[in-house]
């Protein structure tokens, strides 16, 4: 058959191979776009010349490698010492670089194959088809036999007298052994050749096609260090075959079936990996085509957004913090500093407990958590996570000597997640803390539409390598040109888009990751892994399980449906803003007090006495919190517009000592907040004490009058001073 260049080049493009090692979607085009499935049979193939082409360069480089590996096998055995021949870790070099050198040649051909365990992988990836994939073997175990028998044909002696490159079992090793060491052999090898030749990868990284070869053959080379001494290392059935056929003696058939059964094993294990491993890029491709199908069905009209518009920006105001959760928040980051201070020490100002996430971004609301952060320094070097642990260790023996006082609840130190925490909540204000250690640039934006200063000086502090990532964030932050309304519900066709994904327990994820789930704050492993749809981090903690993720789809269909039932004028405003948001009404109203369980021990009665005796047993002492000392007025009532800003600096130890004697923070109950409007808010000075300085909003601190500073080395002597809110150090 006489080939035409433009035949090879149609026919290589028509059918290509699917997966050409070294040069996997080497392309003009760098996006990448999921190649289609390869049909089970490709009758058109055999008409085509570059079907052929490739077949002749597998056999080409099954006869090469034949050839020279055999050769090195025979040097090393028919040697007497040691010292004179290349030795083991010489056969193994020469395995693997015959192997990076031949994939490197033939990529671009036939996809550089050599090895019918690696064509059976790629078949069951749907890479190639059968056509092609029953072709390949034959050539390669062709060439196989043609590279033995030329070796042999050089001296035919020498060739039988030392074993001909034959594999076999080993003395002192079962059949159960090789066909483990095959099957463990061909495995790394198989996904070597999977990850190396992964087309998303080359897609973002031009350096990949060129050094694919480099990994597959340092697979081969270290494969064989490891399995020679067992087998011989087959992991080839071509190789395995031609040595064989050409050696031709009855033990070199024994043992010969280990040789195909392992290597086959090995590739299905490595291609169903590489399957199940696919990266998170190819599946959010599939949940946006999944989102384009579903946003179709979603035609609402101008009037329809307006008036969604307006009642989405009337949700939104009424979910906005108010000012005391502001200071809330505030006082808790600053009764937390102290506690540092008192169990780590000062050390040149550290350590010092800060904020990150929609607290410091101002993007929280009433029922956020507080996400905290434990600093012993201001650099970004890695922090060893036992130390984060044994920090988190010692902060959960204090939260719990007040736990059992009443002024905490539920601490839960998680340290088996992918970053370790200490979860607490404060009785008396409500607010769920998340403190973990040196976690500085977590979730965190500041200001929010920045990206964080240490993702522009993540590839080095030269101004080359500033341009090139602030040229990355060029449109970081950039204004919606969409409505509220339309952002809202494109985000619910999005999510409701996956509802295929979420089926068989998968969830697109914005990050580089796997369909295989993380690990979850527990110490389970959950089945669906759930990410900020805005955010590019790592957190892979949080996941959902099956159940709860068919629950979450229920609600955003039903979301979906009311829209639409809107759209169609079947219900009016009032009752969308009731069915979407029926819950966010109840922000509004008075919470009640979180009030923590108080449980009065008597002393044991005397031996004497029983239920029914007239005398009393002896009362215990009545704990200390149901007798707090009453704060002062104005360290109560206090007006919306000396509430501080959450950017800004902490205030003073002394500025808020009023507040801390009042038991507002980590204290037992005590009346609720005079709201802003009362009138005793503006009348402190009639009770005896100054009035509040007022400040804008976001400028100053507000000055609290109280008693002076007292140092944390005088704490101990004055303890009997303080509140019955729990104190700053550790519980006793």
């Amino acid at each position: 058959m006489e080939g035409r260049e433009e035949d090879v080049r149609v026919g290589a493009n028509k059918f290509s191979e699917r997966q050409a090692i070294g040069t996997a979607a080497q392309s003009q085009d760098r996006d990448y776009q999921e190649p289609p499935p390869a049909p089970l049979f490709e009758p058109a193939e055999l008409s085509s010349w570059s079907f052929y082409r490739a077949g002749i360069a597998e056999f080409m480089a099954t006869f090469l490698f034949l050839y020279i590996s055999i050769l090195t096998v025979m040097g090393v055995v028919k040697s007497n010492t040691k010292c004179s021949t290349v030795g083991i870790q010489g056969i193994a070099w020469a395995f693997g670089g015959m192997i990076f050198i031949l994939v490197y040649c033939t990529a671009g051909i036939s996809g550089g194959h050599i090895n019918p365990a690696v064509t059976f992988g790629l078949l069951l990836a749907r890479k190639l088809s059968l056509t092609r994939a029953l072709f390949y073997m034959v050539m390669q175990c062709l060439g196989a036999i043609c590279g033995a028998g030329v070796v042999k044909g050089f001296k035919k002696g020498l060739y039988e007298n030392n074993g001909g490159g034959a594999n076999v079992v080993a003395p002192g090793y079962t059949k159960g052994d090789g066909l483990g060491a095959e099957i463990v052999g061909t495995f790394i090898l198989v996904y070597t050749v999977f990850s190396a030749t992964d087309a998303k990868r080359s897609a973002r990284d031009s350096h990949v096609p060129v050094l694919a070869p480099l990994p597959i053959g340092f697979a081969v080379f270290l494969v064989h260090l490891a399995t020679i001494p067992i087998t011989g290392t087959g992991i080839n059935p071509a190789r395995s075959l031609g040595a064989a056929i050409i050696y031709d003696k009855s033990h070199a058939w024994n043992d010969h079936w280990i040789f195909w059964v392992g290597p086959f094993i090995g590739a299905a294990l490595a291609a169903m990996l590489g399957d199940m491993s696919m990266d998170a890029s190819a599946l959010l491709k599939h949940a946006a085509k999944a989102e384009l199908r579903e946003s179709e069905k979603i035609l609402f009209g101008p009037q329809v957004f307006s008036t969604l518009d307006s009642l989405l920006l009337d949700i939104h105001a009424m979910l906005q913090p108010r000012p005391i959760d502001y200071e809330k928040r505030r006082l808790l980051i600053e009764e937390f500093n102290m506690m540092a201070v008192d169990r780590f020490g000062n050390n040149g100002g550290f350590p010092i407990v800060e904020a990150f996430g929609s607290f410091v971004m101002d993007l929280f609301t009433t029922s956020s958590d507080l996400d905290l952060s434990v600093n012993f320094s201001n650099s970004m070097n890695n922090f060893p996570r036992n130390e984060k642990i044994s920090v988190l260790g010692k902060l959960s023996k204090v939260l719990y000597g007040h736990q059992r006082k009443g002024h905490v609840t539920g601490v839960l130190p998680i340290m088996g997640a992918r970053v370790p925490v200490l979860k607490v909540v404060d009785c008396r204000t409500g607010v769920e803390c998340d403190i973990s250690v040196e976690n500085k640039d977590a979730q965190t934006r500041n200001p929010p539409i920045l990206p964080p200063l240490c993702a522009l000086l993540k590839d080095g502090t030269d101004m080359l390598s500033i341009e090139r990532r602030v040229a990355g964030f060029k449109n970081f932050g950039i204004r919606n040109r969409e409505s509220v309304a339309e952002l809202f519900v494109s985000l619910l066709s999005k999510l409701s888009s996956v509802k295929h994904l979420w089926e068989h327990g998968l969830c697109a994820s914005t990050c580089e990751g796997s369909w295989i789930c993380k690990k979850t704050w527990e110490s389970g492993v959950g089945n669906v892994t759930v990410e900020d749809f805005l955010d590019q981090s790592e957190n892979f903690a949080r996941s959902v399980g099956e159940a709860g993720m068919q629950k979450i789809y229920e609600c955003i269909r039903g979301s979906l449906s009311d829209l639409s039932r809107f759209a169609m004028r079947q219900i009016d405003s009032p009752k969308l803003k009731e069915l979407l948001f029926k819950s966010v009404d109840d922000l509004n109203a008075p919470k009640k007090e979180r009030v923590p369980k108080v449980v009065v021990q008597h002393k044991r009665r005397y031996p004497f006495q029983d239920a029914g005796t007239s005398v009393k047993p002896m009362a215990s002492k009545r704990p200390r919190h149901l007798e707090p000392t009453r704060a002062p007025d104005h360290a109560r009532y206090q007006t919306p517009n000396a509430w501080p800003n959450p950017l800004a600096a902490l205030q003073s130890q002394a500025s808020s000592y009023g507040i801390h004697r009042a038991g507002l923070i980590f204290g037992p109950p005590q009346p609720a907040f005079t709201p802003f409007h009362h009138p005793v808010a503006s009348l402190g000075a009639a009770y005896g004490s100054p009035p509040l300085q007022q400040h804008p909003f976001a400028s100053q601190q507000p000055v609290l009058p109280g008693p002076p500073y007292i140092r944390h080395s005088q704490r101990n002597q004055q303890r009997s001073r303080l509140p019955v809110s729990w104190p700053c150090g550790s519980s006793k």
